[in-house]
C-alpha cells in the first residue's frame, strides 16, 4: 500500500480544488503575495464566499504597494462582507511592514512567517509550505478532522499538550520530498471540505481510509470528540438617528465589536439645546458575534437633519450614495429591514 502522502497526492491531482484564482503560478512559482491575502480570507470563512471577494480584493489592491500605500478605511470597505475585520486590519498592517521594514521580500520561512501581525502557526505553515515548499504541518479545523478520525483522537482542543501531540502525528503524515509540499498542503485541506465532512463523510470516496482507524472501527461519528460551546450574553442597544433619506453613523475606533465599521451614532444633539425627537422601538435582532449570543435592540428617531448639530466623528449615509460605507452585516440588514438601502459601489 502506498503512504498515506502518496495516495492523498494521487486522489487530489483528479479530485481536488485545482482551480483556485491564488495558485496560479508565474515562473513556476506561487505569488506569496496572493497566497498570503487567501489563507488570511480563508480563516473562518468558507471557501464559496472568499472567491468572489478575493477577485474584487485584488482589483482594488493588486500588488504589496497599492495595499500598504491605501487606507485602513479603504481595505475595511473593501473587505466588507467577510467578517472578522481584524483579519483586513491585519493584512494592512502586514503589508507596511513588508514593504517599509523589510524592503518587499516575503518571509522564507513560517517562523519567519509569524512576525507578520495576524499570522498564526496554521496560516504561516500554508503560506511557507506553498510559496517556499517548506516541510511543515497544517493544523487548521480541516486538517485537525482529518487527523482526528485517523487515529481515533478524543482531545484536540488548543491545550498546549494536545497541540503538540497533534502536531508530531500530522509531521508523520508530510511527504519527503519538499517540492509535493505545496501539494500535499492543499489536499489534506481539500480532504477534510470536500471528504471527510463534520457531517456525513464520504468514507466510500476517502483515498486514505485503509488505515484510518475509525473508518476501520466504524467509529467515524464519534470524531472528533464534541464539546459544546458556551456563549456569553450579550445585549446592546443601536438608535438609528434618520429621516427617508440619509442616518447618521460613527466610526467604532474602540477595541469591541466592529472596530473600524461604521455604527449608528450614539450621543446625538440638537441645535440651540433643543430637546431630540422621540425615539421608537423598531425591532430585535439575535446574533452570534465574536463567541457571544447577542441581543440587538434596534431604536430609530427621525430627524429632521438640518437641525442636529453634527460632530466630525460623524457621518451621514445617504440612502442614494454610489459608494457603501463599511459597516456590520446586520446593519446593512437592519436598513434594508426599515426600507433604507445602501448601494453598493
Amino acid at each position: 500500500m502506498k503512504n498515506f502522502s502518496e495516495r492523498l497526492i494521487q486522489w487530489g491531482t483528479k479530485e481536488g480544488r485545482n482551480a483556485l484564482p491564488w495558485k496560479e503560478k508565474n515562473n513556476g512559482m506561487f505569488d506569496p503575495y496572493k497566497i498570503w491575502v487567501s489563507e488570511t480570507m480563508l480563516q473562518q470563512t468558507k471557501l464559496a464566499v472568499v472567491m468572489p471577494k478575493f477577485k474584487h480584493f485584488m482589483e482594488k489592491f493588486p500588488n504589496i504597494e497599492k495595499l500598504a500605500n491605501s487606507s485602513v478605511d479603504e481595505v475595511i470597505s473593501v473587505w466588507s462582507g467577510l467578517g472578522y475585520y481584524r483579519r483586513a486590519r491585519n493584512l494592512h498592517k502586514g503589508a507596511k511592514v513588508i514593504l517599509n521594514d523589510r524592503q518587499k521580500v516575503f518571509p522564507k520561512n513560517a517562523i519567519d512567517w509569524e512576525t507578520i501581525p495576524g499570522v498564526g502557526a496554521s496560516t504561516s505553515a500554508a503560506i511557507s509550505s506553498f510559496t517556499n515548499s517548506e516541510r511543515v504541518a497544517i493544523l487548521d479545523t480541516n486538517v485537525t478532522r482529518v487527523l482526528s478520525r485517523r487515529y481515533c483522537l478524543n482531545e484536540v482542543n488548543s491545550k498546549m499538550k494536545e497541540k503538540k501531540a497533534l502536531l508530531s502525528l500530522a509531521i508523520k503524515l508530510l511527504p519527503q520530498k519538499n517540492s509535493e509540499m505545496p501539494l500535499y498542503s492543499q489536499y489534506i485541506m481539500d480532504l477534510g471540505a470536500l471528504v471527510c465532512k463534520p457531517v456525513s463523510p464520504a468514507c466510500e470516496r476517502c483515498p486514505v481510509s485503509d488505515d484510518c482507524e475509525s473508518f476501520t472501527s466504524e467509529t467515524v461519528e464519534l470524531y472528533p470528540k464534541k464539546t459544546k460551546k458556551i456563549l456569553k450574553e450579550r445585549k446592546l442597544t443601536w438608535v438609528l438617528a434618520m429621516d427617508r433619506e440619509k442616518v447618521i453613523l460613527e466610526k467604532q475606533t474602540e477595541e469591541k465589536l466592529w472596530k473600524s465599521l461604521f455604527v449608528p451614532a450614539s450621543n446625538i444633539k440638537m441645535k440651540e439645546n433643543k430637546r431630540l425627537p422621540r425615539k421608537r422601538f423598531f425591532r430585535s435582532y439575535r446574533l452570534k458575534v465574536s463567541n457571544c449570543d447577542l441581543t440587538l435592540d434596534v431604536w430609530k428617531r427621525e430627524c429632521v437633519f438640518d437641525k442636529i448639530k453634527l460632530s466630525g466623528k460623524h457621518q451621514i449615509a445617504r440612502k442614494t450614495a454610489n459608494k457603501k460605507v463599511p459597516m456590520p452585516k446586520i446593519l446593512e440588514k437592519i436598513l434594508q429591514d426599515s426600507s433604507f438601502w445602501i448601494l453598493s459601489s
